[in-house]
């Protein structure tokens, strides 16, 4: 799937779970790189990750145990898409 499409699918998941916030949060960074931002997108992804009350924390309550696994599929994916994608400050 397409970077895209894995965000698309993981906010249909988020809001199915009741997780509002981070459905936002993630529908910005699909603006971002629908926009032509796509720097700033997977810059807003990373963002997401570690520290208290990150992405990592959440609990996915309202939906199948088969759901909650591809959320953490497409989590793991974003991570790793993001991260290699992403310029540093310079553009290298």
């Amino acid at each position: 799937m397409k970077y895209d499409q894995q965000l698309e699918e993981l906010i249909s998941l988020l809001l199915q779970s009741s997780e509002n916030h981070w459905a936002n949060y993630f529908t910005e960074a699909l603006y971002l790189y629908n926009s032509g931002e796509k720097n700033k997108s997977y810059k807003k992804v990373l963002g997401a990750y570690g520290g208290m009350g990150s992405f990592n924390d959440i609990g996915l309550n309202f939906i199948t145990n088969e759901e909650v696994e591809r959320v953490l599929e497409i989590k793991k994916w974003l991570y790793s898409y993001s991260k290699k994608h992403k310029k540093n400050i310079f553009g290298f």
